[in-house]
């Protein structure tokens, strides 16, 4: 349920933003601040698992969430559309509180996966979750969409509270787990724990090659992934001239390619490795983000989103798999508050672009732009080179 209010806000707000201001540079800066949050608190978040017991404090971040929902639909009831430099604020504290959200909850369930779950079974099980995830992405814009069509956005968004009510209720009713792996360090000071986490977490990241070469590909791809939601709702109701139920359909499509690969994943798992996973992956994401760029038609543009939204959810199976074989369990969550930094900076990044280059070029080129850039890094920089010791593009762990 809480997966259905993240990507229910995750289409809410670009679209919201857009609509409002007609600007896609204002809809790209909303969503660089979101992921800028997501990003960078990413280490806060890894010193907040590690402290607190999971279950309690994913509870608690519903419940903020939940409040922070009605404060903002209660200024936009009262603003009326009266004031659009307080309303991109609003929803720009709603973006910043769904980051925080996201990545406490994102953080904690990768956790509680890795303590939980055995190395054999991994890859499996992550693939069955990033289905349910993404049957949360297929529900969400079809849900709010349809609700849209009869309700101002306030009151949708106030629906959200409802959600995250019985996202909490099923979180502490499905669960009798409070804590995991009490950590022996808990009493540290903030400062000493944030400094011990990076340092662990510098130590892998400078001494992996694999991991070195897992977390370049992923910033790669990322900016590939980042610049398509980043223009999403400017490319469908801006540069095509379409509506919202769109814009919904288009991140439906994506998120049942989504679903589709996945359940590949889980048929292919004992026959391909991880890496192998990964490497058909980026090679289909780039494919679909030159289709998107250089599309003269939604149609031919939703095809190439397909592939990009879609193998995205293969190429997050890799990393997450390949993440475990290389970090030791009881350093996981000290090392992925880093790794979530140099990792997802670049979907910030993508924000970004679009927000300075919307001046000089159209979205989709700025979209080919990105797609260009990664695909000649990753080739340039031999990422995918095969390693004698493997028949994979990625150096043995052993």
């Amino acid at each position: 349920m809480t997966a259905l209010a993240d990507y229910g806000l995750m289409f809410l707000i670009p679209l919201f933003v857009f609509q409002t201001t007609q600007s896609a540079q204002l809809a790209g800066l909303a969503f660089t601040i979101e992921y800028l949050v997501k990003v960078f608190f990413s280490p806060v978040a890894s010193l907040l698992i590690d402290r607190y017991p999971l279950i309690k404090l994913m509870s608690l971040v519903n419940i903020i969430r939940a409040l922070v929902s009605i404060l903002v639909a209660t200024g936009l009831f009262l603003l009326d559309g009266q004031n659009n430099q307080i309303i991109f604020a609003l929803v720009v504290l709603l973006s910043v509180f769904n980051g925080l959200g996201f990545a406490i909850n994102f953080m904690a369930q990768e956790t509680l996966l890795t303590q939980l779950i055995e190395a054999k079974y991994f890859a499996k099980v992550q693939a069955q979750v990033q289905s349910l995830e993404q049957t949360a992405l297929v529900t969400a814009p079809i849900l709010f969409a349809a609700a849209l069509s009869v309700a101002e956005f306030h009151w949708v968004l106030t629906s959200l509270v409802l959600i995250f009510i019985i996202a909490n209720i099923s979180l502490l009713k499905g669960t009798k787990q409070t804590l995991v792996d009490e950590p022996s360090d808990r009493l540290l000071s903030l400062k000493h724990r944030l400094a011990a986490n990076f340092s662990i977490g510098k130590s892998y990241l400078f001494h992996s090659k694999p991991l070195q070469r897992i977390v370049l590909s992923t910033f790669l791809l990322n900016l590939i992934y980042g610049t398509l939601l980043a223009i999403g709702a400017p490319a469908v109701i801006g540069y095509f001239e379409k509506d919202a139920a769109s814009f919904a359909s288009l991140q439906t499509a994506g998120a049942l390619a989504s679903i589709l690969v996945l359940v590949m994943i889980v048929k292919l798992s004992d026959r391909a490795t991880p890496t192998q996973l990964g490497i058909i992956a980026f090679i289909c994401v780039s494919l679909g983000g030159f289709i998107s760029g250089f599309a003269n038609s939604f149609e031919l543009f939703v095809i190439g989103a397909m592939l990009v939204l879609g193998f995205d959810g293969m190429f997050n199976v890799y990393i997450r798999t390949r993440r475990m074989e290389i970090i030791a369990r009881k350093d996981y969550s000290k090392v992925m508050g880093l790794l979530m930094i140099v990792n997802n900076v670049s979907k910030p990044l993508s924000g970004f672009i679009v927000f300075s280059l919307g001046h000089w070029f159209s979205v989709l080129e700025i979209l080919i732009f990105a797609t260009a850039f990664a695909s000649i890094l990753t080739f340039a920089l031999k990422l995918f080179q095969t390693s004698k010791d493997e028949n994979t593009f990625l150096e043995s762990t052993e």
